[in-house]
């Protein structure tokens, strides 16, 4: 008796445990935006091409090219102080992101709605942007350009559920503009975001989409049609 209860225990416990693991991490080959796992004799500076900065102006926040240079080393400087153990990666226009608690979710694709909480900081801590003080979340639409080129490129990168801060030099933020009376042109900003919902995952089982579905639809009921007799269709006006 006491046997089967100990082995019944036993189940239990390892039903649990393996039930709250997350989701397997991708490797590095595997995710969608080429990252490099960060090192401190080589960063992103030699990543950065005419191709990636098609992209930033694009934005429409401009960049200069030697800033673009001073703040790569400027995050490197900053990452070399750091000891902390959370992986860190960085993309090939030199963004970085640091993953503090990974999630258990799907990985975000273009087109997604994404729901975030974020905290938004430039280097001397100074808060320009808060969720947590508009006391709602931020959702936008990955990869059209509704938010800075930084989230665009990190996001398809990381999973739902994930926590992590989000590191970019000025021109994969407001670049050269800036934000008028906020932020100052050529500005590093650090993120702190919490990614807390998916909102498109429930289409995700449905790769074609509503849209498409419709017109399945349609089709079905116009093959429907085809097979009644001409002579007792109704019009179909």
């Amino acid at each position: 008796m006491r046997k089967n209860t100990f082995i019944l225990l036993v189940s239990l416990i390892l039903v649990s445990t393996t039930g709250c693991k997350n989701k397997p991490k991708k490797s590095i080959e595997e995710l969608p935006t080429k990252v490099e796992v960060y090192n401190q004799d080589k960063y992103a500076a030699s990543n950065i091409d005419s191709l990636t900065l098609t992209s930033i102006k694009d934005f429409g926040s401009g960049y200069d090219s030697a800033v673009y240079q001073s703040d790569i080393d400027s995050i490197g400087h900053y990452l070399k102080k750091q000891t902390s153990q959370e992986e860190t990666y960085h993309t090939r226009s030199g963004v970085v992101y640091i993953i503090k608690k990974y999630g258990s979710g799907e990985y975000p694709e273009k087109g997604d709605k994404i729901q975030v909480q974020v905290e938004t900081k430039t280097w001397d801590g100074k808060v320009i942007f808060s969720t947590t003080r508009l006391k709602q979340p931020l959702q936008f639409i990955l990869g059209v350009g509704q938010v800075v080129p930084a989230w665009d490129e990190v996001f398809p990168n990381v999973q739902e559920g994930s926590e992590f801060m989000v590191i970019a030099p000025s021109a994969m933020n407001y670049g050269t503009k800036g934000i008028q009376k906020i932020l100052s042109p050529n500005t590093i900003l650090l993120y702190d975001i919490k990614f807390e919902k998916l909102i498109s995952a429930e289409n995700k089982n449905d790769k074609n989409g509503p849209a498409l579905k419709m017109k399945e639809e349609k089709k079905e009921k116009e093959l429907e049609l085809e097979k009644i007799p001409v002579s007792i269709r109704k019009p179909s006006h």
